[in-house]
């Protein structure tokens, strides 16, 4: 899921550790690990392929997990 983060929650141009938006947009991104992991523990996504160091694991949704978009209109 990690690799939609940057996709969700983009830097603005020019962004580096001294630019005055760093900080509120590193808090972002970390909140999105945040909801990634709320996802995992509710049973909502589960991981099919662990990660392997050069990327992210790879989830899909639970049956909960359809259950929950299909509830949500999604």
């Amino acid at each position: 899921m990690s690799e939609y983060f940057p996709v969700l929650n983009p830097a603005e141009p020019g962004m580096d550790e001294n630019h005055p938006g760093h900080e509120a947009w590193t808090e972002r991104q970390m909140a999105w690990y945040g909801v990634s992991i709320s996802l995992w523990k509710r049973g909502l996504v589960r991981v099919v392929v662990p990660a392997d160091g050069s990327r992210g694991d790879l989830v899909e949704p639970t049956g909960e997990g359809r259950a929950a978009l299909a509830a949500a209109g999604a």
